[in-house]
């Protein structure tokens, strides 16, 4: 029988992978919480969102993008692990400062 205790891993920060999503799988982690920019700039931080979009739909057997608390027993029930994303920002108004060039009037 299965374990029934959810496990966090409540902080990443890594070069991520396939062979990673697996590890973190077949670890039986239902939810891992990821620093998707902690020094990049607004170009990066962009680039850093798209890249996980794609990991999303490439691994979606193994991870899919969380939002909610009940997204982490989701993650339990169908064997795989939701990814918590998260910013770290530094230089959180230079990034604001440059998003608002983007925004829709």
């Amino acid at each position: 029988m299965a374990h029934q205790s959810l496990f966090i891993d409540a902080l990443q920060y890594n070069n991520w992978s396939e062979e990673v999503f697996k590890q973190i799988n077949e670890g039986g982690l239902s939810a891992v919480h990821v620093t998707i920019c902690y020094h990049e700039d607004f170009q990066e931080m962009v680039q850093n969102v798209m890249d996980w979009n794609r990991r999303f739909e490439s691994y979606s057997s193994m991870i899919f993008h969380g939002r909610t608390a009940s997204d982490v027993r989701k993650a339990k029930k169908e064997g795989r692990t939701a990814i918590f994303l998260d910013f770290r920002i530094v230089h959180l108004l230079k990034i604001i400062s440059d998003w608002s060039k983007y925004a829709i009037s």
